[in-house]
């Protein structure tokens, strides 16, 4: 599973013409599939001798269904809307979904399966607070080599688990949705923008904007790094940019840079302006004001409140109030 960059190529694949809804749709129930059991796992693999007029047909069905690519490819058909199939893809169907895989002509294709039940995927939305950042559309994310190389590790621990028996199954299911989920769901919060703006971004802009994330060195670096990741001019650079994001490259870089020092703050025991250097700000004034602008309040306060949300403190006054009485 290999490809350079995350890219979310499609987050709504859903078809709005239920015309177009195959006659005869086979509908696959869950308990069907895997009775008693916490999910379903299976490889398929299709050699290219195999692969002419080989195909998974148009089908439904009543359960949350993973699909890794491990290698090669296909065109997937999934509510009427077509995308292809590569390694490194991961996929997520929901309920009432209905897709086919086609297979090319002397082209392999590997990939593992996964289905879940509907309660436990729903259960585990619940738990991690994920409810509305994944909700009912299907998604399909290409992922880089090191989240392609991680997810397609959890795959196979999920067929391992699932051939050694339904009684570690559910383990499996839990600590599969814990390595998968996070590289469904899109990656940056709290100011920057989303990934989904690089979606129709060319892929020099993807990659630049990847490595400033990735590497805190670049991020230092700020605009200069920017340019020399992007390979383009810095004029080129600003107005595909701002098109993409509508964001000048020095704000995009001041975004990126403050949210890493937000998590500075509340990870590590570095004082501000050691924070402020890592994170490439050579003022102290200047970032400090542009923290104030970004969060509304100063680094040293960001750092104090997010203490107390885990730690509150209590007055003298509270703690007095309930400590036991002294007997004489």
């Amino acid at each position: 599973m290999h490809q350079e960059d995350d890219r979310l190529y499609n987050t709504n694949m859903t078809f709005s013409s239920e015309r177009s809804r195959p006659p005869h749709l086979r509908h696959l129930r869950y308990a069907d599939v895997a009775p008693g059991r916490a999910y379903h796992a299976a490889l398929i693999a299709v050699d290219g001798a195999r692969a002419r007029g080989f195909q998974v047909s148009d089908h439904t069905h009543d359960f949350y269904e993973l699909m890794g690519i491990l290698a090669g490819e296909a065109a997937h058909v999934v509510n009427g809307a077509s995308a292809p199939l590569r390694a490194g893809d991961l996929i997520l169907l929901t309920p009432g979904d209905w897709h086919s895989v086609r297979f090319l002509p002397g082209r392999l294709l590997h990939y593992v399966n996964i289905a879940l039940p509907a309660v436990l995927w729903e259960g585990f939305r619940s738990l991690t607070g994920t409810a509305t950042t994944l909700g009912s559309v299907p998604v399909a994310r290409a992922l880089s080599a090191p989240s392609a190389s991680e997810c397609a590790a959890a795959f196979h621990r999920a067929l391992e688990g699932f051939e050694a028996g339904a009684e570690v199954s559910g383990l499996e299911a839990c600590r599969l949705l814990a390595a998968v989920v996070p590289c469904l769901l899109a990656p940056e919060r709290g100011g920057i923008p989303d990934d989904g703006f690089l979606r129709d971004a060319p892929p020099w802009l993807i990659r630049a904007c990847r490595r400033l994330r990735q590497d805190p060195d670049l991020l230092r670096s700020g605009l200069p790094g920017f340019v020399a990741a992007a390979g383009v001019t810095p004029t080129h650079l600003a107005r595909v940019l701002k098109a993409a994001a509508r964001q000048t490259p020095t704000q995009y870089v001041n975004a990126l840079r403050l949210d890493r020092a937000a998590r500075l703050l509340t990870t590590t025991t570095l004082p501000v302006l050691d924070v402020a250097g890592e994170c490439g700000f050579e003022q102290p004034s200047y970032f400090y004001r542009r923290f104030r602008a970004h969060f509304g309040t100063t680094p040293q306060a960001y750092r104090s409140a997010a203490g107390r949300r885990i730690a509150p403190e209590d007055s003298q006054d509270a703690i007095a109030s309930r400590a036991p009485a002294r007997t004489e």
